[in-house]
């Protein structure tokens, strides 16, 4: 899977991925399958300026599967705090980062900063 241009990966000094949610954006969240550790881990970021509901609720239409099928949570983070949620896997998870591009296009065109 290519990782999103305005997403972190979150990686210790042993290449172990650790829980780091955004303060304010999508946070796109997995858990370990190991049976001895089912720690959640911060697999991307997606850092948002402005209203990241509105963001949320276009990613939630494009990008939500049944959760039986999902590799990945996706949450609304708003000043450090998960608001919402829904489930996505490794299929969908670009269709984010379409959407995340096509609306900081959008911001641009309207002399918005992003």
């Amino acid at each position: 899977m290519i990782a999103p241009a305005n997403a972190a990966i979150y990686r210790d000094a042993n290449g172990d991925s650790y829980y780091n949610a955004c303060a304010n954006g999508l946070h796109v969240c997995g858990v370990s399958d190991l049976p001895d550790d089912i720690q959640p881990y911060t697999l991307y970021n997606f850092p948002l300026v402005g209203d990241a509901s509105v963001f949320f609720a276009q990613a939630k239409l494009i990008a939500s599967c049944d959760p039986d099928d999902a590799d990945f949570m996706v949450d609304l983070m708003i000043n450090g705090s998960s608001y919402d949620e829904f489930p996505t896997n490794r299929q969908l998870l670009g269709l984010i980062e379409v959407l995340r591009r096509s609306n900081l296009k959008n911001t641009a065109n309207k002399g918005c900063a992003a």
